[in-house]
């Protein structure tokens, strides 16, 4: 293959400026033969740049009143907060996934000039390109279900991850044409760069231009991570630099290798201030070898349970508010996350979700703990965790095998494919049912767990229910939502006559909140969209009644314990909701930032400065940041957050979630 035939008039048009005395180094490192490499290198980062521009509008127009409500108001100077910030997401991640393309262009060989090699470097540009166009174009319509944008996560759901895909994209089919012109458009914008000719520059000299263009951008880039302000993350970043930046969170490409070492206290100060150490032992009260069985509901917020919407003259969902009048009951409840891989460390570990990736993504998975599995293991428990998911599932096989549960049931214990709903597993009434006879197998006294998969989009119900569920609401969810709890009537239909049914303590919760289209705007506060059920029953006890302390996920564990008087000493960032204490909090890392509640007050916190304070009591839709006022800036609550993230890094760090023999 022959050189472009350009490069016959650079040199004619060089010998020209020389015998005219024109010639100058000024003028030969601006002509377009010498640097039409990297023109359109640079016009072609450009293009990208400006499509991540145009998704991040469109992004805000769909999500607008989200917000408007849930985050901050949007102002003149918000706005361009949001946009200057995510430029420089969008550079980051544009030189990262654009890599094999700019070493392409910059790379000093004589063969960049051949036409297959411009043909491999044009089709690597958009190929690339277009699949993380896709990628963010697919999270300007899922984030509405999450409320947070895809991460690295979404790579542990690959099982299934097609059929997934056929739902998604018959749903939000328009999708689609978004992708098709954003390509179209990258296509067509390409086609007009100018063809490069041959260069003579010496190779030291194209060298030297390659190492300083791809220095200055990858120091620039790298410098860049670090300064996001927390406050507009989500409505600033973009899904491709969080999927990627998860990536690397094992490694030290964008962060540490370790989080942060925070020392607002000395290491004794901070754990006295959160008490990790427990042991809820009453010698003169007998133990309770109950049978444990934790049951956690997918997507379910509070606000779907009619047992606490009285306004509300239809319940979606009728079993589940019957047993709530038999059981303790928390009106304050929390999740500490908003994605399932982040809850199921906080409801079977009582370790929350303080930290960027979900801690069984992590490389903090290897970390020792103790669950409640392994806690009343101590004591002779035989156990079992129970998911109708394809196994792997955000790896919650691996994880409940290291939180101690003896044996995992997923799709493929279950056996019939005939029941899988295509997405995320075996229908909820089929696999409550076989969850019930696998119960009646097990060796007394067990401690098992049981979680939901339905209620989750894309909303997959069976055939059968269709019609009767069709109109239970204004929101898919909300015929899913119906769908379990009839689930969960037949399930307790069944195991009532089971000899282990009366000796057995169930925990009833939902792994974490989502958002439908009449969503009030208090559940859509950064603290009431956190808000989720939590209830104790034993069935024929006086374990009944309505609480309004605040309590959250990590309090599930200490609590078991607790109730069953168990003599064992472990750690927990929980706290009993049976036991009484002077200050109850709750807390979360959501988009950022550190937050955390009482009864009264929510803080929101960056690790080095408080960025909002709302009475919450009294501004329910926290319109009116009091730190803006000059108000009390609640030291007290601050103090045991700074302790609670000091504690939880170092923890982490250094593997100290378990109590030393």
């Amino acid at each position: 293959m022959r050189p472009s035939h350009s490069s016959k008039n650079l040199y004619q048009d060089e010998n020209n400026q020389k015998e005219n005395g024109k010639f100058t180094f000024f003028s030969k490192v601006f002509s377009s033969g010498e640097l039409v490499f990297v023109r359109n290198l640079f016009i072609r980062l450009f293009l990208i740049l400006f499509i991540y521009f145009l998704l991040r509008v469109v992004f805000l127009i769909i999500h607008w009143e989200t917000f408007q409500t849930y985050y901050f108001r949007i102002t003149a100077e918000n706005i361009f907060l949001i946009f200057l910030t995510g430029l420089e997401f969008d550079f980051v991640v544009i030189l990262f996934i654009n890599l094999p393309v700019i070493l392409l262009h910059l790379l000093p060989i004589p063969w960049r000039n051949y036409k297959l090699y411009k043909a491999v470097v044009k089709l690597l540009f958009i190929g690339i390109n277009a699949v993380f166009i896709f990628v963010a174009v697919a999270d300007l319509f899922y984030y509405q279900h999450a409320m947070v944008r895809s991460s690295g996560a979404i790579l542990g759901m690959l099982d299934g991850f097609t059929l997934m895909l056929v739902h998604y994209s018959m749903e939000y089919w328009y999708a689609w044409i978004l992708l098709v012109l954003f390509v179209v458009f990258l296509y067509w914008c390409d086609r007009s760069l100018e063809e490069p000719g041959q260069t003579r520059w010496s190779f030291l000299i194209q060298l030297m231009i390659f190492f300083c263009v791809f220095s200055f951008s990858f120091l620039t880039a790298s410098r860049i991570t670090g300064k996001i302000p927390p406050k507009v993350t989500a409505a600033a970043s973009n899904t491709p630099f969080i999927i990627i930046n998860d990536l690397f969170q094992n490694g030290s490409f964008f962060s540490d290798r370790n989080l942060p070492e925070y020392e607002y206290f000395s290491t004794q100060e901070a754990e006295e201030k959160i008490g990790p150490l427990k042991n809820y032992f009453y010698p003169d009260q007998p133990s309770e070898l109950l049978n444990v069985f934790i049951i956690v509901l997918e997507s379910f917020s509070k606000q779907y349970i009619g047992y606490f919407q009285e306004q509300e003259k239809r319940s979606h969902t009728p079993f589940l508010d019957s047993l709530s009048s038999k059981s303790l009951v928390f009106f304050n409840a929390f999740a500490n996350a908003k994605q399932s891989n982040q809850a199921i460390s906080a409801i079977y570990v009582s370790i929350p979700t303080m930290m960027r990736q979900p801690m069984i993504t992590s490389r903090y998975k290897y970390n020792n703990i103790n669950g409640i599995a392994s806690l009343l293991g101590q004591v002779g428990y035989s156990s079992a965790f129970f998911m109708g998911s394809p196994n792997g599932l955000y790896g919650y096989d691996f994880f409940t095998r290291r939180a101690g549960f003896q044996k995992y049931f997923g799709k493929n214990e279950y056996g019939n494919d005939e029941h899988y709903d295509g997405a995320w597993g075996i229908y909820d009434d089929k696999f409550f049912l076989f969850t019930a006879d696998r119960l009646n197998e097990m060796s007394e006294p067990f401690v098992a767990s049981l979680w939901s998969v339905s209620s989750h989009h894309p909303f997959l119900i069976p055939p059968d229910y269709e019609d009767d569920l069709e109109k239970a609401g204004d929101h898919p969810i909300m015929k899913t939502v119906r769908y379990t709890d009839h689930s969960l009537k037949l399930f307790f239909e069944k195991i009532r006559e089971m000899p282990w049914y009366e000796n057995t303590l169930f925990v009833i919760t939902a792994d974490h909140t989502a958002i439908t289209n009449n969503h009030t705007p208090y559940h859509s506060t950064a603290l009431g969209t956190h808000r989720i059920p939590l209830l104790f029953y034993k069935p024929g006890s006086e374990l009944t009644g309505v609480r309004d302390d605040f309590v959250q996920h990590i309090d599930i564990v200490p609590s078991v314990v607790d109730y069953l008087n168990l003599d064992i000493t472990f750690k927990s960032m929980g706290k009993s909701v049976f036991h009484n204490y002077q200050d109850r909090y709750v807390y979360h890392y959501y988009n950022r930032l550190f937050q955390i509640a009482d009864d009264t007050f929510f803080i929101q916190f960056d690790g080095e400065r408080v960025i909002s304070i709302y009475n919450h009591r009294e501004d329910s839709l926290m319109q009116d940041n009091l730190l803006y006022q000059g108000e009390d800036t609640q030291e007290g609550m601050l103090e045991h957050l700074k302790a609670v993230i000091q504690f939880y890094n170092h923890a982490m760090n250094r593997n100290g979630f378990v109590k030393r023999r």
